[in-house]
């Protein structure tokens, strides 16, 4: 298949001139002719409106009259007998002499529940003027963009997040002269959690001399940490091992417990999931099944 031009870098001379490098296709379709440079500072238009600039047989330019400290996004694309081929992956850079190109190679290397370790590698222009690092995230859980200067580096572990919310994070590397442009943003989505809490409001009541009815609320949102998806409840006669307890697994907050033995205490637990694994017990309660179908009796502790 064919592809695009590779590792194409982007540099301000000055305030509005920039140079453009790149490498040849890997798998061009045939003989390459020439390469199109695009570059515009509003890369959400298709790229049929940004500016552009035809290159014969040479893997450089340079681009004038740009609109001093604004933010261009560059890609390029080669032409061979067959026709255009495919764009490269865009390109950052800001009109200002001296502030860095973008980092390279931004991506999120570990992901837990709370917190997200980041890794990159130093623009390859102005690297060695960096002061230090602007870490950008978007929390789509509150709704809030976030900013934090981090020191000269090259990973980070941005932590405090929410578990299993998508963020949207980026970085650029600042220079005495300035902010340089920032990496594209890159989705991580947090791990889940299992719940922190077990469900509440369990209630328990004798029906019949085999059965008990029993319903329940789910952990209370902020401690659910992600979508329950079952509910474990665990039954034991009083006087025997927990590990003996009959486990019923189900997706709803309610449940008969049937087959019971007649005039009999049992040991009643619940606890929620979610997909990584099952939260805390609850604090289990007694109920004793009716000595028979006749007399409804009533105890109180």
């Amino acid at each position: 298949m064919e592809s695009a031009p590779r590792n194409v870098q982007v540099r301000p001379l000055s305030s509005s001139t920039m140079v453009i490098t790149w490498e040849p296709p890997e798998t061009p379709n045939g003989q390459v002719t020439g390469y199109k440079v695009y570059y515009t500072t509003n890369p959400n238009q298709p790229e049929a409106s940004w500016d552009s600039q035809m290159v014969d047989n040479s893997e450089l330019t340079t681009i004038s009259e740009l609109t001093p400290h604004a933010i261009y996004t560059v890609r390029v694309q080669a032409y061979t007998s067959m026709g255009a081929g495919p764009m490269s992956t865009p390109v950052q850079v800001k009109t200002q002499q001296g502030v860095p190109s973008q980092p390279s190679n931004f991506r999120a290397t570990d992901i837990g529940e709370t917190a997200v370790t980041l890794q990159w590698s130093r623009p390859t222009h102005s690297s060695e003027n960096i002061v230090h690092y602007e870490l950008y995230w978007n929390d789509t859980y509150a709704n809030q963009d976030h900013h934090k200067r981090i020191s000269n580096t090259e990973s980070y572990t941005l932590d405090g997040l929410y578990p299993d919310t998508l963020y949207y994070i980026w970085l650029a590397a600042r220079s005495q002269r300035g902010e340089g442009a920032t990496t594209p943003p890159i989705p991580v989505r947090t791990k889940q959690y299992v719940p922190g809490a077990p469900p509440s409001n369990i209630t328990a009541v004798a029906t019949s001399p085999t059965t008990i009815s029993l319903k329940w609320l789910p952990p209370p949102v902020e401690r659910s940490n992600g979508r329950i998806i079952y509910y474990k409840v665990f039954h034991v006669e009083v006087g025997r091992s927990d590990s003996e307890a009959t486990i019923t697994t189900l997706n709803k907050t309610h449940l008969i417990l049937d087959e019971l033995k007649r005039w009999t205490e049992y040991k009643i637990w619940v606890l929620a999931g979610t997909s990584v694994g099952d939260g805390p017990r609850s604090h289990p309660i007694i109920v004793r099944t009716h000595e028979d179908g006749n007399v409804k009796r009533e105890f109180t502790n």
